[in-house]
């Protein structure tokens, strides 16, 4: 059996991610999930969140060290089935491209508006709390994993003295 599996991550304007993949987690509607190598064919709707895809060495005798990606993923889909993998997402972001300074602002503005719309009674104030729980909800994930990619490089990156 494989070790590894064609893997990719696309959006509708763009390919955001191509490989081989030793292993992909995620969360779906399901439940959280795994795929490995030879994994039984899957579709299934991901809900918001953290994807991590283990990718494999890029050496061509596959040794050497592994690279994890860290994607914040809006929403989607997942196929995983003959021997490939896709992720099929409206928006998602590599960890290393996350403006963390921009998010914490996006985050504090949805607060803001979260705030001044708790006691509106206009009538359109029902959605504008959905837009902005959105909001809060998207720039609380892009912190969160710009955070984890920070902190599991800084893992690797400290030499013992």
């Amino acid at each position: 059996m494989p070790a590894s599996f064609p893997m990719e991550v696309v959006m509708p304007e763009r390919l955001l991610w191509s490989g081989e993949a030793e292993a992909v987690m995620l969360r779906t509607f399901e439940g959280d999930i795994t795929f490995l190598a030879g994994h039984a064919s899957v579709v299934g709707a991901i809900t918001p969140g953290v994807v991590r895809i283990q990718a494999a060495p890029a050496d061509a005798l596959g040794e050497g060290p592994s690279e994890m990606k860290v994607l914040a993923v809006h929403d989607g889909f997942v196929r995983i089935g003959d021997h490939r993998g896709v992720i099929l997402a409206g928006v998602a972001e590599l960890a290393e491209d996350i403006d963390v300074e921009r998010a914490r602002r996006a985050l504090d503005a949805s607060e803001a508006a979260l705030g001044e719309l708790a006691s509106s009674q206009a009538e359109d104030a029902g959605i504008l709390r959905r837009e902005a729980e959105a909001a809060r909800q998207r720039a609380t994930l892009r912190i969160e994993v710009a955070e984890m990619a920070r902190e599991r490089q800084g893992a690797y990156s400290t030499v013992p003295a």
